[in-house]
Formats: structure tokens, sequence, C-alpha cells
């Protein structure tokens, strides 16, 4: 190959790879889901970013406005590629990047995501000081 053939296709690349790039940006999810998703799709919702001390001591001005009911928690259990979301005290966390929570399991899988954990983080060997690594998404309805 000559080399301005080579630096023809070596344009080529990068400008494909440009435009992959914007065309995976383009695609990211920009808002908060406000209903619940239907039952054959992956549940969306933006995490926000919380505070380290977010599990402990976590303040209402710290909470995200969503809200889940239990069946609506229940839809994100790490399974099959959707989040993986569990409830402590009232605070919704997303765990899906936690390892401890891989694939929405815990605890050698006896403990599955998509639930109310409050009174089975009471029982564990641990506290919700575990839960620094997660990502607080909301609340649960009262």
């Amino acid at each position: 190959m000559k080399t301005n053939s080579k630096r023809a296709v070596l344009i080529a690349l990068l400008v494909a790879a440009a435009v992959v790039l914007t065309a995976c940006q383009a695609n990211t999810p920009t808002t908060t889901a406000t209903t619940a998703p239907a039952a054959t799709t992956a549940p969306t919702a933006e995490p926000v970013s919380a505070p380290a001390e977010a599990p402990v001591g976590t303040t209402d001005a710290e909470i995200p406005d969503k809200t889940f009911t239990l069946e609506e928690l229940a839809q994100f259990d790490g399974q099959e590629g959707r989040a993986a979301y569990v409830a402590v005290d009232g605070v919704v966390y997303d765990v899906t990047n936690v390892p401890a929570w891989k694939g929405g399991l815990h605890a050698g899988g006896s403990i599955r995501a998509g639930g109310d954990m409050t009174e089975t983080i009471k029982r564990a060997p641990h506290g919700p000081e575990n839960l620094e690594a997660a990502v607080v998404v909301g609340r649960m309805a009262e």
C-alpha cells in the first residue's frame, strides 16, 4: 500500500470510530423514568451520586425525588441485565456495580436484589455501612 492509501485508510477508521462514539453517547438516557417500566423491558433509572456517608445519616435533601413501591422495586432484581436495587430504612440503593451484589445476588445467592433489605441487614454480620459503595437512587413510597 502506498503511504497516501495508508493515510486514507487510517483517517477513514478514525472517522468511523468517532461516529460510533458519538452515536453511543447520543443513545445514552438523560432522564429518569417516572413510571414503572413494562415487565418485559429492563427497568431504567438514572442513578444520582450520593455523598460517601449516604448509607448512614443520609438527609432528605440528598435523596432523589424518585419513589418506589415494593412492586416497582422488585423489577430491579439484577437478573437478565436489569439493574439491582435494594431498600434499607426507606432509602433505595443501586447495587448493580457493587461486587458483593454481582448479578443481583448477595451472600452466595441466598439474598436477591429487588426488595426491602432492612430486616435482612439487621441480621447480617455487617451493617448498612457496606452500602457506601452503592448509589442512592430514591426512597420507598409510604
